[in-house]
């Protein structure tokens, strides 16, 4: 067995599995591990291009969607019709549509097929919505969000994706790529301060991080995180808020711009006032005896 420090130390980058590790972990899960070459073109070269693949995946993932809809001739206005209804349930992209996602100069094919996830599809009906370009597919009970990466048509209108390497286990066709974006995702994680990798699709709440900005009066109204440009799904991309207001050239949160001095006098005030609080214990003299 393997346990699940060993796990959690591998997934933020901290410990490097060795091989029979690795091979017991993928035989839990009923895989196996396989060596095989890289599909080549006929001059040889490898048929994935990692410095385009790299570029695209440095955007986020609302700007990559907007340029799959417009390669395919969709309005990110009717998607977004269609998402809005307020009787349909949570949406995932499908198909060509979601692989444009991870993988540049894919263009999805019409109709776009979207499909209820979540536990409200079962008491959901499909859509009619009379637009001929995308489709909502009948709701699947036991469909989930399991896994799912979440991006944002605009701020109040989320869609699910599933992850490229989820992806490349039912799409034939692109595998090669969705795989080569699932290895860069991971080689490519971003750091926070301490040095900790965080997970390729994690989910920073953005929304609650602009709200608090929102409520100091060192930052602008405006100033705060996007959630259609967020940090998930993406390389190269900062981790953490402070990370984010750094690169953004705004000012720290209150309390992370403070010296060693002050830090260590802020320190001293916490312990006399939990010694305040305690009535008749004695306060414990820091000072060196004398002689």
């Amino acid at each position: 067995g393997v346990s699940s420090g060993t796990v959690a130390h591998a997934e933020s980058g901290r410990r490097s599995l060795g091989v029979p590790t690795l091979e017991a972990l993928l035989a839990a899960c009923g895989r196996e591990l396989a060596v095989r070459p890289l599909p080549a073109s006929s001059d040889g070269a490898p048929q994935v291009d990692e410095q385009r693949l790299l570029a695209h995946l440095r955007r986020s993932l609302t700007q990559r969607l907007e340029t799959a809809l417009d390669a395919a001739g969709v309005s990110p206005a009717t998607l977004r019709a269609v998402a809005d209804r307020s009787w349909l349930p949570d949406l995932r992209l499908t198909g060509d549509l979601a692989v444009a996602v991870w993988v540049p100069d894919v263009v999805p094919r019409l109709p776009l097929l979207l499909e209820p996830v979540g536990q409200r599809a079962a008491d959901r009906r499909a859509s009619r919505c009379g637009c001929p370009d995308v489709v909502v597919l009948p709701p699947d009970e036991h469909a989930s969000r399991d896994g799912d990466v979440v991006l944002w048509l605009d701020r109040g209108t989320p869609l699910a994706v599933l992850p490229p390497a989820a992806l490349a286990a039912v799409d034939e066709r692109h595998r090669t790529e969705l795989l080569a974006a699932a290895r860069l995702l991971h080689l490519h994680q971003g750091e926070d301060a301490a040095g900790r990798r965080a997970p390729p699709h994690r989910q920073p709440d953005e929304r609650d991080e602009r709200r608090r900005l929102s409520q100091h009066v060192r930052y602008p109204l405006t100033a705060g995180p996007d959630v259609q440009d967020s940090r998930s799904g993406r390389v190269d991309a900062p981790v953490s808020l402070p990370q984010w207001l750094d690169a953004a050239d705004l000012p720290p949160l209150v309390g992370q711009d403070r010296t060693a001095a002050q830090r260590r006098a802020a320190s001293a005030r916490r312990e006399a006032r939990r010694e305040a609080r305690q009535p008749g214990r004695q306060p414990v003299s820091r000072r060196a005896p004398r002689g």
